[in-house]
């Protein structure tokens, strides 16, 4: 497992990839697959980097957006790195929090994964004050796929982080056992998540019920 600790002068958002790189006057737009399209001045951007930023929308590369502090890179960027994936486990801490809940959270990493016995996936956490803009945001997560070759876990220092690092987890362990697939499919049913609703969907209750029982024996471990 590998721990990337920025100690730079840039905001950085959570790694996601390129839809379309598109340009209105002398500003560049990036539209992502998080639903967020990100700009930066041309003038700004070398044409070896415009190069690098069109192929990444090619070749299903993932980005880190930077910007100077205190600007958000999720409205404007100055800059971006191309994610490179070689552990099976990849922490990137953002986070300006406690470092004794960041601690916690890298050494409780191996430990679910055994927990749940995921084996075979590689998986980026990322560790963040605030993900997507959203203060009620505590995680996520993304599963692999036929574009993206590991999964990706998104987590916030909140008082119930440790819940939610184990929630997550568990939903990397749902994609790796194969009964969460895209599209909705739990155990090789589709589920309307309109009509089933957030709370009751399945891989949702599943997740609150492994996370629970992982977080008493995460803290009797300690006791």
């Amino acid at each position: 497992m590998k721990t990337h600790k920025p100690t730079d002068n840039y905001n950085r958002t959570t790694p996601t990839w390129v839809r379309k790189v598109r340009t209105e006057g002398n500003i560049v737009l990036v539209d992502c697959w998080d639903e967020v399209t990100r700009k930066c001045k041309g003038e700004f951007i070398e044409q070896e980097k415009m190069n690098e930023l069109m192929l990444s929308s090619l070749m299903d590369n993932q980005i880190i957006f930077k910007s100077f502090k205190p600007w958000n890179p999720d409205e404007w960027f100055i800059d971006f790195d191309v994610v490179e994936f070689k552990d099976q486990v990849e922490v990137y801490d953002y986070s300006t929090g406690s470092s004794e809940a960041v601690n916690e959270i890298i050494s409780a990493i191996p430990w679910a994964m055994n927990q749940y016995r995921i084996n075979n996936s590689k998986i980026m956490i990322v560790i963040k004050d605030e993900l997507r803009n959203r203060e009620d945001l505590g995680g996520y997560a993304q599963g692999s796929n036929r574009i993206l070759p590991y999964n990706t876990v998104a987590i916030t220092l909140k008082d119930d982080y440790m819940d939610t690092l184990f929630h997550e987890l568990r939903h990397v362990a749902q994609y790796e056992k194969g009964v969460l697939k895209e599209g909705c499919f739990w155990k090789g049913i589709e589920v309307d998540r309109e009509e089933v609703g957030y709370w009751n969907l399945p891989w949702e209750v599943d997740a609150r019920k492994a996370a629970a029982i992982l977080c008493d024996r995460w803290k009797n471990r300690h006791d």
